[in-house]
């Protein structure tokens, strides 16, 4: 008889623990489906907060931007209106474009004594140097000489074409009426004086 009381017991304890273990599993379940809600809640939040701190960051460098522009523009219009001072002959509203300009008078002249002093051979020479001294740079100018040489010539090109077209078409007056000749086809000989 205690074999049957083995076996209600067990059965007791096999259903016992197939009710704790579909517990355990529904609360699992529960937990994992309250788990994946709460971390999609999260990334949500994360991707929200992400995109305004973006946009908030896209605000303020345009607004720098906007700022910085600003600033150019005006010092850009003050340097104009220095360079249209000094242009009218009003040196002391010029500002420091007149020092500038100075500055590049002076050196100016500095150039075209050098080039007096050592001539065509010593212009090379120089350049020459240069070129070993700092090949970077000397690319970039030559590059730069030639760029501005092109559009340079380009534009006279444009120009001497631009005028060209503005100029009028020249009529001629229509030929006069052409002479008469003898069968021959060709015009009648006229005799020359001889003596002359």
């Amino acid at each position: 008889m205690s074999t049957g009381t083995e076996q209600g017991g067990m059965g007791q304890v096999a259903e016992q623990a197939s009710a704790v273990q579909s517990a355990v599993g529904e609360q699992a379940g529960a937990i994992a489906a309250q788990a994946r809600e709460h971390a999609s809640e999260v990334a949500q939040d994360a991707v929200t907060q992400g995109r305004e701190v973006l946009d908030r960051a896209k605000e303020a460098l345009r607004d720098q931007a906007d700022t910085r522009t600003s600033e150019v523009s005006q010092g850009l219009r003050r340097l104009g209106a220095e360079v249209d001072a000094l242009a009218d002959g009003r040196p002391q509203d010029a500002g420091p474009v007149a020092d500038y300009v100075r500055q590049v008078g002076a050196r100016v002249q500095q150039a075209a004594d050098r080039v007096d002093d050592v001539g065509f051979d010593g212009i090379v020479q120089d350049v020459s140097d240069f070129g070993r001294r700092r090949p970077g740079v000397f690319l970039l100018a030559a590059g730069a000489a030639g760029f501005v040489a092109g559009r340079a010539i380009r534009a006279s090109r444009q120009s001497t074409q631009s005028s060209a077209a503005r100029r009028p078409e020249l009529t001629y007056p229509a030929a006069p009426p052409s002479a008469t000749f003898p069968a021959t086809g060709f015009p009648p000989t006229v005799p020359m004086e001889s003596g002359r």
